[in-house]
């Protein structure tokens, strides 16, 4: 009978954690997938309304002072980090550049159109050095104009990878703890023993009555 009951408290531990660690690898998987959904899409809803809010600044400037005052706005700022700078670019009906900032940047993206089949459309421009995106707006000017607004963001690519190495880290780790507690749960250990013994009743003591 006892040996009947250790086995059923074994399979009752072992099935335990089988379903604890299949809980929590699935809980901690669709919560790193939710996070870096909501990263992504975080970095590029971000991205966007910085440059819209450039485009309105600018454009504001341009009707009021001229498409020239852009370039002597102190409203431009130059930042040395690729990653934080919003670069602008002002480009006549030939495709010629009137004022650019930044200009290294735009060289690192120089596929970017600087034709009017683009206005209103958002561009996404491969980096010609390594793996990052431009993200680009275009919109008209007075007398022909255009005005381009972009803010590299991080590749897509890059973050997936990140993503990637995550849930490498977390899946060995998850089957590490399974791997431990499949050993100490064993019929082997003392561990397993210990519990086994503190659920299993007691034998009964037998007194022998005294004369």
């Amino acid at each position: 009978m006892r040996s009947g009951s250790r086995n059923r408290i074994e399979k009752s531990l072992a099935l335990r954690l089988t379903v604890w660690y299949a809980a929590s690898f699935l809980v901690i998987t669709v919560a790193l997938s939710i996070i870096s959904y909501v990263y992504l899409f975080s970095a590029v809803r971000d991205n966007r309304k910085i440059i819209q809010s450039r485009i309105k600044q600018f454009t504001a400037i341009a009707h009021d002072q001229g498409v020239d005052a852009i370039g002597r706005s102190g409203n431009i700022k130059y930042s040395k980090s690729v990653r934080k700078a919003v670069v602008i670019r002002v480009v006549d009906a030939h495709g010629d550049v009137r004022f650019q900032s930044n200009p290294e940047i735009w060289t690192e993206f120089q596929s970017a159109y600087r034709t009017g089949s683009t206005v209103g459309a958002w561009q996404y421009v491969p980096s010609s050095q390594d793996r990052d995106v431009l993200e680009l707006m275009t919109v008209r000017l007075p007398g022909e104009y255009l005005l381009q607004v972009g803010k590299e963001i991080q590749d897509r690519k890059e973050i997936l990878e990140h993503y990637r190495d995550t849930m490498i880290g977390v899946t060995s780790g998850m089957i590490l703890i399974g791997l431990a507690g499949a050993v100490l749960t064993s019929p082997g250990t003392g561990t397993a023993h210990a519990a086994q013994d503190r659920l299993a009743p007691a034998s009964p003591i037998a007194v022998t009555p005294s004369n």
